[in-house]
């Protein structure tokens, strides 16, 4: 899955990790039992200098991506959603703060997203047996 971001220009948004009292780029999905999250894959952030706050930070100036990867749980363990044939929807947040290159700061934003997946159970048919594999003698 991707969150991708992109500020106006003459804006900066923040990065992951720049402290300072400032709210940097965080991507947020919600739990689900059948879901495993692993951490985002956060775009590298480059070194913003801003004079008018005496301050060198990290941040992006124009398109960010970041990456989440995810997993499912086995077939069995997604026996409930797999039946209801509505599909998959994955939730969470992004939260961000934006700020002109002219002192402006905006507050902190948190800001839902989703993703929809249309699941389809798996196929357990087996192959006609002109196309199954056979074991060489």
């Amino acid at each position: 899955m991707f969150v991708e971001i992109e500020p106006a220009p003459g804006v900066h948004v923040y990065g992951p990790a720049v402290g300072s009292g400032y709210q940097g780029l965080e991507v947020i999905i919600d739990p689900q039992p059948f879901l495993t999250v692993y951490p985002p894959n956060y775009p590298e952030a480059a070194m913003l200098s801003l004079p008018w706050a005496g301050e060198t930070l990290t941040g992006y100036t124009g398109p960010a991506r970041t990456a989440i990867d995810v997993s499912l749980a086995t077939r069995q363990d997604l026996t409930p959603v797999l039946g209801t044939g509505q599909g998959l929807t994955i939730t969470g947040s992004v939260k961000v703060q934006a700020c002109d290159d002219d002192r402006l700061c905006w507050p902190p934003e948190s800001i839902p997203v989703n993703w929809h997946f249309n699941l389809l159970p798996p196929n357990l048919d087996r192959p006609p047996e002109a196309l199954q594999h056979k074991a060489k003698a």
